[in-house]
């Protein structure tokens, strides 16, 4: 054998690898770098001699696109929504040269938005006097979201006789479709700490025992899934060490209610763990309920709010702590209303919503993941249901509160004054006089004046 020949099929075999030889594929799709030994023939290629061409073939790839993100044109990287639009997600899209997919842009009027918008109620202008309809604002700020998007507006200035006043505005969120503050659950199952359990709800009260049923495929530990009548919502419950926010806000809260510590005591304290906006979010709330301008069902809404963690923050569900934390991470409609619904369905996590503390961790991780899904199918302590929700939108807004004026009466005793109530008006409304004034021999009592400055 000519031993220059030899070295060279070495030299190239070396270049090129080693290539397996494989039966030919049954389908004809012959796959790259293969050899299939002895394949050559009509059967396979169909031709006996001269030439034959190969056609490579592909299938598409399929983008699931999240809402809050789009699919670029020329591109196969999923990325976040751009500011001026909204993307409410697409499944099962294709590459495409031309187009951006799942990407729209705002409506006419409401150009600007957020990175990574989901629903056009996240298009917004800026706040005009005219369009925020705030009763005696001279100026405001904020945003004008379009259509059901909850508003900003508030008030910078007002007209004479008037001063901004803080205020808290709530919105509520479309829910998931059946699933509101106000419906029982059907039916749940929860896994905390190995231990499975069964709830049933008949009626406003839901039972629940020890049971291993595997319904909803629950696997996890701190895990639980609750079903309603047109779906399935799934979540993770976790036992912190500590929960900054609401441990804080709970110890105190009774102090606040009692008037034990100030509600300017309050705010400092609260102001470093939890920021200013949530904090006169609380302030107002509290404020409000103790005042009465609040009930107790308007108050534990936004109350809840502000025990939620701040978007984006993680915790393991296999850490151990005393401070039980609850979301929801997932929603599947029942086969029936899975076509056609319009209320949005949850696609990521929603935000930690602080549920309570426990004596120790130990009974944190008995009974957490039970107490987020007692939670998510009972009407009692439903604001912790639309926290893990993220069903409202609560926010600091400022309205044109009438001035209070004083007024001080001359020949008036104070017990007058005080049974018409008389010592002060608010602009724009009644003055009340004493009920008497004082008489003086030889006079006869004409009226008071105003002295006007």
């Amino acid at each position: 054998m000519n031993k220059k020949l030899v070295l060279t099929s070495i030299i190239i075999s070396s270049i090129i690898g080693v290539v397996h030889a494989e039966q030919f594929p049954s389908n004809g799709a012959m796959q790259e770098n293969k050899t299939y030994e002895k394949a050559a023939n009509y059967g396979n290629m169909g031709v006996y001699d001269g030439s034959v061409t190969a056609t490579a073939e592909y299938d598409d790839v399929l983008f699931q696109i999240t809402a809050g993100n789009y699919l670029p044109a020329k591109s196969e990287i999923v990325t976040t929504c751009p500011i001026g639009s909204y993307c409410l997600g697409l499944t099962n899209a294709k590459y495409s040269e031309t187009t951006d997919q799942g990407v729209s842009a705002c409506p006419g009027g409401y150009p600007n938005s957020d990175r990574g918008a989901k629903t056009n109620t996240q298009c917004y202008r800026e706040c005009t006097v005219a369009e925020a309809n705030i009763a005696h604002a001279t100026s405001v700020s904020g945003n004008d979201y379009y259509g059901t998007g909850s508003d900003t507006c508030a008030a910078t200035a007002c007209d004479n006789g008037y001063h901004v006043k803080k205020a808290v505005q709530v919105a509520e969120k479309t829910a998931l479709f059946g699933v509101d503050a106000s419906v029982v659950g059907i039916y749940g199952e929860s896994l905390s700490d190995g231990e499975q359990k069964k709830y049933e709800c008949m009626g406003e009260t839901c039972t629940n025992n020890n049971v291993i049923s595997g319904r909803f495929g629950l696997t996890e530990n701190n895990t639980f899934a609750a079903e309603f009548s047109h779906g399935v919502v799934y979540g993770q419950a976790s036992c912190q060490p500590s929960s900054p926010i609401g441990d804080y806000f709970y110890s105190i809260l009774e102090l606040v209610a009692t008037g034990a510590k100030s509600i300017e005591e309050f705010r400092a304290e609260f102001e470093p763990i939890a920021g200013p906006t949530k904090t006169e979010i609380a302030v107002l709330a509290i404020t409000g309920f103790n005042e009465g301008s609040l009930s107790g069902d308007e108050s534990g809404p936004i109350l809840n709010y502000v025990l939620q963690e701040d978007a984006g923050t993680e915790f393991s569900t296999t850490s151990t702590g005393s401070s039980c934390l609850c979301r929801v991470t997932g929603y599947t409609p029942i086969s029936e209303f899975s076509e056609g619904v319009s209320e949005p369905q949850i696609t990521e996590a929603s935000r930690w919503q602080y549920k309570g503390r426990y004596s120790d961790a130990s009974e944190c991780a008995s009974h957490c993941a039970h107490a987020c899904l007692a939670s998510m199918l009972n009407t009692v302590g439903s604001e912790v249901r639309l926290g893990m929700l993220d069903a409202i939108d609560v926010s600091l807004s400022g309205i044109c509160e009438a001035n209070t004026i004083k007024i001080t009466w001359s020949d008036a005793e104070q017990s007058d004054v005080d049974a018409n109530n008389a010592g002060q008006c608010t602009y724009d409304g009644d003055i009340r006089t004493p009920v008497k004034a004082v008489s003086k021999p030889g006079k006869t009592f004409k009226g008071w004046r105003f002295e006007k400055k």
